[in-house]
């Protein structure tokens, strides 16, 4: 332990003198050239990226997933799940008063996140139905698809990478004292916390708070969302196996830019905000997250609501400009007064998952047909190679035209299914 305690020390030096080449070992530190916390040798954010901090924490509580009723009075229930909440919520949610949810934090393409992790679970779990005693004296974030230190952010201990976990109050407290000399720890022992033995966690859950909260260590790591993702999911890499079962995952959602997150329940726009009149200060240059949560409501930028007919169409146009129009906007293309499907409703079925909320039909969009997804009796859902139209009730499949510039290729004898029911305007 003490070796180990060296070592670190010694690459602590390092990494201050990597930062400040006038540094002396012992000194203190010019505070313009200090490591960055999460990014102690490389910053993976770009200069001016404006910067988004989420605090959360670890905690332990009984988690309820199927109610019991007359068939199976227990239901589903694990007393000792593990999720991650934000700081703000750790009283609201161990009290009862918010419900326990996956933690999906939302920022936008192009920010730089500050990302703090407290450990605030106890040192061991298990001893029950589901497995048997162990210890989880450290916890992680290990995300993925964005950009970080490797060193430091991975959320992962490996080989000679510093140790991206917070311990446990209860394994901090041990360690200290074994660095203290107030605990002896002979040289080859396996020296670690002694496990406990009068553990009831049925008993124990009644009252997580008294029982199992706690006031660990924070790990703070730092990323880069340089482009747009769905969800980046997120989770503990130092016990995946043991509380991934209990609750212990997460997920990162990365917005396109100007994009704002609003709460579906109040209506309130939550940080980052990126446009003004929102109810909320913008976030500039920095602010602390608040958009997470298992459901949340995009909101696109107001440049980007201008009608497709006012637009018009530009090929070199990029992915997120507000200029191009999602349809070609021809004046022979067919409007939704001329066509009795141009509203249509995907038809719910169990195997393919289609939503059942009404969107315009693409075939009325358009003077040319786009693709649609369509049913197949031997796959889920796929798409023809070439642009093609869904069938509306009751009309006949499109004529093919001739091959060449996305031609529709000809169609088969048995026209598939498509999961579309249309209904009149």
């Amino acid at each position: 332990m003490a070796r180990t305690a060296h070592r670190l020390a010694l690459e602590q030096q390092v990494t201050r003198a990597y930062h400040d080449p006038d540094y002396v070992f012992g000194a203190e530190l010019d505070p313009d050239a200090q490591p960055l916390p999460g990014a102690p040798v490389v910053d993976p954010c770009v200069p001016g990226a404006r910067e988004v901090t989420y605090r959360a924490s670890v905690i332990q509580l009984p988690l309820t997933y199927v109610d019991g009723d007359q068939a199976n009075p227990q239901g589903w229930r694990d007393v000792q799940g593990r999720i991650i909440v934000a700081d703000a919520d750790v009283d609201a949610v161990l009290a009862g008063e918010i419900e326990p949810e996956p933690f999906f934090f939302r920022v936008n393409a192009g920010d730089c996140i500050n990302f703090e992790l407290t450990n605030r679970t106890p040192n061991w779990i298990g001893d029950d139905a589901y497995q048997e005693l162990v210890a989880t004296n450290m916890v992680g974030a290990h995300i993925h698809l964005v950009n970080f230190d490797v060193l430091a952010s991975d959320g992962s201990s490996n080989g000679w990478n510093y140790q991206q976990a917070a311990f446990t109050e209860e394994q901090a407290a041990f360690t200290q004292g074994v660095l203290d000399g107030e605990i002896p720890c002979p040289e080859g022992a396996s020296c670690v916390p002694v496990a406990p033995t009068d553990r009831d966690p049925v008993q124990q859950a009644e009252d997580a708070r008294a029982s199992w909260l706690s006031e660990g260590q924070t790990i703070k790591e730092r990323w880069y969302a340089d482009y747009e993702l769905r969800t980046a999911f997120m989770h503990d890499h130092h016990f995946a196996g043991t509380l991934q079962n209990r609750g212990l995952f997460s997920a990162l959602v990365v917005e396109g830019q100007g994009y704002d997150s609003r709460d579906p329940l109040t209506g309130e726009f939550l940080q980052p905000v990126n446009t003004e009149g929102r109810g909320v200060p913008v976030c500039g240059t920095s602010c602390v997250g608040t958009a997470h949560g298992s459901a949340m409501d995009p909101s696109a930028p107001r440049d980007r609501t201008t009608s497709a007919s006012s637009a018009s169409p530009s090929p070199t146009s990029s992915r997120s400009s507000s200029a191009r129009p999602r349809t070609p906007t021809s004046s022979t293309a067919p409007t939704p007064s001329s066509r009795p499907w141009c509203r249509w409703r995907p038809r719910a079925t169990t195997r393919a998952g289609w939503a059942s909320t009404t969107a315009a039909h693409p075939c009325c969009c358009a003077s040319s047909p786009v693709p649609v997804p369509v049913r197949s009796p031997t796959r889920r859902l796929r798409r023809r190679r070439g642009p093609s139209c869904g069938r509306p009730a009751g009309s006949t499949p499109p004529t093919p035209s001739a091959r060449g510039s996305g031609a529709t290729r000809r169609l088969p004898s048995s026209w598939p299914t498509v999961a579309t029911t249309c209904a009149s305007a």
